[in-house]
């Protein structure tokens, strides 16, 4: 069944507060929601232990920057990610999704310094991650002239440097990259635990509806993986109404394999 493993994340829900989110979600009948940790304090994330979801969460991303060149910001970076690990755990969460570090204007030339400072930082968050039986996800950035792990091969080399890290895809980060093929490689991958889903048209970051961008060619390669592997199918856009407009379609599309 296409929804035992589809997921709602908490993003458009920004405004709303985490019980609208989950009541939301509770109506149109998914079992399975992602929370985006940073939206939430931890008493409002207790809210989660009253409802019967599976949940998975995304770890803070900005102001946060595991591969800076700047120790104490790189460390300060690892701490959070470290928290919303505790908080996984505490809110019964066995899966974050982190992003790797980010160059600036200044470190642009440090590039590989960076990349390097990323893995070095994601081996020690696995390790801490694995007392409290949290796996570790990486996702693949979106175009930017900041971003490391946007292009395919950058980012299989981080994942490839560290031991026990799993994959997010995000398809909509790697149609801006307009590297969707090789990323749709890993669909095969056994690292692969989640898939962030929205569209766009192949240039910005839109996370729009699925089906109203360029993503519409290859939902039939990525509903087929899903139904032949288990792994979550969050949909990850940026407004309430595209949510069940996405849902529509992907139900749509799976009834027709």
């Amino acid at each position: 069944m296409l929804k035992d493993y589809l997921a709602i994340s908490s993003l458009p829900f920004v405004e709303k507060s985490l019980d609208e989110f989950l009541k939301f979600v509770n109506r149109i009948n998914i079992s399975n929601v992602e929370i985006v940790i940073d939206m939430y304090d931890e008493e409002e994330l207790n809210k989660i232990k009253e409802y019967d979801f599976k949940v998975i969460s995304h770890a803070p991303w900005y102001d946060v920057n595991i591969g800076h060149p700047n120790e104490r910001i790189r460390k300060c970076s690892i701490e959070t990610i470290k928290d919303s690990i505790r908080l996984c755990y505490n809110i019964g969460c066995e899966l974050l999704t982190v992003h790797s570090g980010r160059v600036s204007s200044i470190t642009y030339g440090k590039r590989f310094k960076v990349v390097q400072r990323t893995i070095e930082s994601l081996r020690e968050i696995v390790r801490y991650a694995k007392n409290y039986n949290v796996d570790i996800c990486l996702e693949n950035a979106t175009k930017s002239l900041e971003a490391t792990c946007d292009k395919f091969d950058e980012f299989m080399y981080v994942l490839d440097n560290v031991e026990d890290l799993y994959i997010t895809l995000d398809v909509g980060h790697a149609l801006t990259c307009n590297e969707i093929e090789k990323y749709l490689n890993v669909l095969n991958d056994n690292r692969l635990k989640n898939i962030h889903i929205h569209d766009n048209n192949g240039s910005y970051d839109e996370h729009l509806a699925i089906g109203d961008g360029i993503l519409k060619d290859n939902i039939k390669k990525i509903l087929e993986a899903y139904k032949d592997r288990k792994f979550f199918l969050t949909i990850e856009v940026s407004d309430i109404k595209y949510v069940e407009k996405s849902l529509n379609f992907l139900m749509h599309a799976f009834n027709h394999l």
